[in-house]
């Protein structure tokens, strides 16, 4: 991975959800993500946490943040990736359609969406 080493540094957030209100549950997420990011030489510039909230609702602080406070928002520090543990985590509905609709947004802010958990440096590249 010289490759990247050798690249200027990405900037990124980061999104972490667990359904149940259990510190650890957040704390790997964030682990993964702080080690997926110095790996590959991203710098973290923001997170945002639900926890303790169900992946049916989209009625999520930390959700919402991420999205009206940073990837909408021209007003933010410059960034490359939304970093998030799984696809799972932008929560487990019945219809795929939010979870399209959410990358769908990243992309058009020109935001790569990076699922830490099945990664592939293709994806960097």
């Amino acid at each position: 991975h010289r490759y990247l080493r050798a690249m200027p540094r990405k900037k990124a957030i980061a999104y972490y959800r667990s359904a149940v209100t259990n510190p650890d549950a957040i704390a790997e997420q964030r682990d993964s993500a702080r080690e997926f990011a110095e790996k590959y030489n991203i710098d973290i510039i923001h997170e945002e946490t639900d926890e303790g909230v169900s992946g049916l609702s989209t009625d999520r602080p930390g959700l919402k943040n991420i999205f009206w406070d940073w990837i909408l928002n021209d007003d933010v520090p410059p960034f490359d990736y939304v970093l998030i543990y799984d696809v799972s985590r932008w929560g487990r509905f019945q219809d795929s359609r939010p979870i399209a609709l959410y990358e769908w947004l990243c992309g058009l802010r020109n935001k790569e969406v990076i699922y830490i958990s099945t990664f592939s440096m293709s994806f960097l590249q």
